[in-house]
């Protein structure tokens, strides 16, 4: 049970981290958004999913799931601890296009697949999301999720001085791509 705790800890921890980040990207454009793409049945999978709760549970404030609405009120999603990993990977078209350079829109895909790397082949190929009994948990590679929280950790630190440098530095690519594989047009710019 100490390794869930700490494993419920540190990705509580990065959630919130990457969170605030993907809040400070989208919002621009999700706050005047018409057509809201968070529906309620995505948003169950906090519920269903033992580990997500968990984190709902240990680290969230009280919050009301709705079943019309999910976790989704007039200020925006209520949920801050046990969003599901498609929250945070889904960056709407609208908002890729409005990013002003090619490096702009892999750091906004990056940040967007962090959540979801750090779960990745939680136990066997299951991502921590999909295992449905908390009994699976106690099984999930702790030194895999270590691996993968650090790698995620140097991925986002990379993103982190994108944002403010408004550059991409060559050996951060090697972090960012163990995320998401670069587009070609982008290596050859950092290339030149």
């Amino acid at each position: 049970m100490h390794e869930i705790k700490y494993i419920l800890k540190e990705y509580a921890s990065f959630e919130t981290r990457v969170r605030e980040n993907i809040t400070t990207l989208c919002s621009p454009y999700c706050s005047s958004c018409s057509n809201v793409c968070c529906k309620s049945e995505y948003c169950q999978e906090t519920i269903e999913s033992p580990f997500l709760n968990l984190l709902k549970i240990n680290f969230q404030q009280s919050t009301r799931f709705s079943t019309g609405a999910g976790w989704l009120a007039a200020t925006g999603c209520t949920l801050f601890f046990g969003r599901p990993p498609v929250c945070y990977e889904f960056i709407c078209n609208t908002i890729l296009d409005a990013q002003p350079t090619i490096a702009h829109e892999y750091v906004a895909q990056i940040l967007s697949k962090l959540i979801s790397y750090i779960g990745k082949n939680a136990v066997g190929g299951s991502h921590i999301v999909e295992i449905m009994s908390e009994s699976k948990l106690q099984r999930i590679n702790i030194t895999r999720f270590k691996k993968r929280l650090g790698e995620a950790g140097e991925a986002y630190l990379a993103v982190l001085f994108f944002l403010k440098h408004n550059f991409l530095k060559a050996n951060s690519l090697q972090a960012l791509s163990k995320i998401r594989p670069p587009h070609l047009a982008l290596v050859q710019n950092l290339s030149c």
